[in-house]
Order: C-alpha cells, then sequence, then structure tokens
C-alpha cells in the first residue's frame, strides 16, 4: 500500500536555477494574501505609478518593507506619515533582480480615532466640493415601498433582525444581499451588491444598507471614497441605517436618505403603511364634503338654468306672438277680399279666370264683376286697348 508523497519530497531531488527558485517562492508566496499591522516608517518614497514604504512594531522590533501601486496610496485619502499606524493587506514577494523582499500591498487600512477622523474631514470636504451632497442629485422614496433590497450581513443577525422586525407592512419583498460589513473586504462586497441590483433588480423601489454600531475602525468601510461614488451612481434609490444614533458616515451624506439605525431606517420605510388607515379615514372624510358640495353646486346651477330657461321660453313666445301678428297684417293687406272693401271689384271670365287685361275680352263676351257685397253679369259691347 502506497503512502502519500509530502511536498519536501517532491522538493528533495529538484535543483534550481536561481531565476526558478525565486519565482517558485513567489508563487508559494502570492498564495499567502495575509493583513499586518503597524506603524508607516521614517521613510516614504512616491512616484507617478508606484511607492515605497515600511512599517514597523512601535517597540522597533521588526520593520518590513511595502510596495504598492499609487491608485492603492491614494486611495487611504490623506498622506501616509511616519507613526501613523495602519494595516496593510497583501502578500510577501522577492525582487528577483535584486533579491529584496517586501510586501505587495492591495489595501491600506487607517487604524486609531484621530487618523480615521482626519481621514473622513478630508474625504467628506473632497466629496462635497464635487456636489455629491448636493439634495438636488437626492432621489425620493416613493410612499408604500413594496420591493426592497436589503444589503447587510447575514452573520451579524442584529442589523438584519431589527430592520425586519420593525417593519409595519408584511406584504413587502425582501430582497437579501449578504456582505461583509467591516474590515478591509467589506467595501468590495458593498459596492458590488449595489451594482448587483442596479443590473439585475433595477424595478426595486429602494436599497437599504445597513449594520449596527462600533468604533470609527468598525465603520471605516462606509467612509470610503469608492462606496460613497458607488451609492452616488446608483440607479434605485439607497437608505443607509448605519451604526448608533450618533454615529454619522460619509455614506449618509451621500446617500438618498438616512437613518441613524437599522430599525429607525425599517420605521422610515413603513411611515406611509403606517398612516394609511388615517389617510383613508380623511380621503373618505374629504370625497363626502366634496360630493356634497358638488351635489349643492349642480342644484344650484340647475336651478340658475331653469329660471333661466323660465325667462327665455317666455321671451320666445312673445317673440313669436309679435312675429304672427306682423304676419297677420302682411296677410290681411294681401288679402283680395280686403282690396274690395275698398272700392275694387274683380272680373272672372265666363270660365272664371280672373281678367287682368283688356286683351283678354272680346265683343259679345259675357264677365261677371264681383264686389264687396255681391256681384253682377255683364256682356262686352266694344273694347278699347291704351297701350
Amino acid at each position: 500500500m502506497s503512502s502519500a508523497v509530502s511536498f519536501p519530497d517532491l522538493l528533495k531531488d529538484k535543483v534550481f536555477t536561481v531565476s526558478e527558485y525565486v519565482d517558485f517562492l513567489n508563487n508559494v508566496l502570492a498564495a499567502t494574501s495575509v493583513t499586518i499591522q503597524g506603524e508607516i516608517g521614517a521613510k516614504t518614497n512616491l512616484y507617478a505609478r508606484f511607492g515605497y514604504f515600511s512599517i514597523l512594531d512601535n517597540n522597533n522590533e521588526a520593520i518590513l518593507d511595502c510596495f504598492a501601486w499609487r491608485n492603492v496610496i491614494d486611495a487611504v485619502g490623506i498622506p501616509l506619515e511616519e507613526g501613523m499606524e495602519v494595516r496593510v493587506h497583501g502578500y510577501p514577494s522577492i525582487y528577483k533582480q535584486k533579491g529584496k523582499f517586501s510586501f505587495q500591498v492591495k489595501e491600506i487600512e487607517l487604524v486609531g480615532e484621530g487618523v480615521l477622523k482626519k481621514q473622513f474631514d478630508v474625504l467628506k470636504q473632497k466629496l462635497e466640493s464635487e456636489g455629491l451632497f448636493d439634495p438636488t442629485y437626492k432621489q425620493s422614496i416613493v410612499d408604500f415601498p413594496t420591493k426592497i433590497g436589503l444589503i447587510t450581513s447575514a452573520q451579524a443577525r442584529g442589523a438584519k433582525k431589527d430592520f425586519l422586525h420593525n417593519l409595519i407592512a408584511r406584504n413587502i419583498e425582501i430582497s437579501f444581499y449578504d456582505v461583509r460589513v467591516e474590515g478591509q473586504r467589506s467595501v468590495s462586497d458593498i459596492v458590488f451588491a449595489i451594482q448587483w441590483f442596479n443590473q439585475h433588480r433595477p424595478a426595486l423601489d429602494v436599497l437599504v444598507i445597513t449594520r449596527g454600531g462600533g468604533s470609527w475602525e468598525s465603520l471605516q468601510a462606509f467612509n470610503n471614497e469608492e462606496l460613497a461614488r458607488a451609492i452616488f451612481a446608483s440607479k434605485i434609490p439607497i437608505m443607509v441605517g448605519v451604526g448608533h444614533e450618533d454615529d454619522v458616515s460619509i455614506a449618509d451624506f451621500v446617500c438618498d436618505m438616512r437613518a441613524s439605525t437599522p430599525t429607525d431606517a425599517a420605521k422610515r420605510l413603513s411611515v406611509s403603511w403606517q398612516q394609511l388607515p388615517f389617510e383613508i379615514d380623511q380621503y373618505q372624510t374629504s370625497l363626502h364634503s366634496r360630493m356634497h358640495t358638488i351635489i349643492s353646486d349642480i342644484e344650484h346651477s340647475l336651478d340658475k338654468y331653469t329660471e333661466t330657461f323660465s325667462v327665455s321660453i317666455t321671451m320666445l313666445i312673445d317673440k313669436i306672438r309679435q312675429q304672427l301678428s306682423s304676419y297677420q297684417e302682411i296677410f290681411e293687406l294681401s288679402n283680395p277680399l280686403m282690396l274690395l272693401q275698398k272700392g275694387y271689384s274683380i272680373v272672372r271670365s265666363k270660365e272664371g279666370t280672373i281678367i287682368t287685361s283688356v286683351i283678354q275680352l272680346k265683343t259679345d263676351d259675357t264677365v261677371t264683376t264681383e264686389f264687396n257685397d255681391g256681384s253682377s253679369e255683364s256682356k262686352i259691347i266694344s273694347t278699347k286697348n291704351y297701350s
């Protein structure tokens, strides 16, 4: 039965060149990412693309040379100064050309309340000058939210539990994203969660980023420039409820609505739901009052229109009567019988045709002459034409 071959056994007969061995060591060392805490040493060399500095124990018993790209150093927000306590996250490496051992820094985290407050003030001033705190950029959070994205830690159960417990409405859909809320990796976790929700759940009413209180160091992720810019860039409105009542972070200034605690965040989102019964009563009262006013207005209008209509009908009847009287006068004036009463007469032929011209008559024709009070028959003896 064969036994497992150990790692040293594999290397026992291996002969390396110097270059191969340094490459071998770097491959092994790169897999051992660690976090180291210490103070910034006296000498710091910064160049356009990278920089060198050292960290040491406060008793000066050990020193470690560090290398970092400028974007890592600049992300600190304030200059690295001698004696400043930091935590650096990265891995060890050997520079092949010089055989020099150094620590490749991927992230730098400040330690100590004093320096963290200084970092906070510098970043706050920078972002404020760029307009990231401007109220005109704040997105409004809808009343009666029904779809909420919750970004917090599943391990720190207090914040999540407090938030969910204090939501008034129970018909709200919660999309939960588990992140680290403390430590060097927490920033990238929260930033990724914001971006994920914006890409995959853009219809959410609000994103809530929350955690419990803590020291300046434990809340440092929420005073980070990268996170601040991710909050500002979000298309979904963001509420931040981090810490205790007195804890204020950069994220609080950038977000669309600040809540002092996880519980306060839940209560703020529940206000509209909580007031709904009272608003319904107010709407009903207002509706009844409005309907009463509308009905009164309609009744008043009907009375007014009825009165106006009655007056209009009377005036129309009088006008018709006047027109009828005028037509009667015209009719009477054009009535032939009225002309007969004035001394005129009507002459008709034997066939009854009205004679209007002498040319219609001949000698010995018999005609009938109609007067106002009777008629007579005559025979034409002769005719004279005056035309």
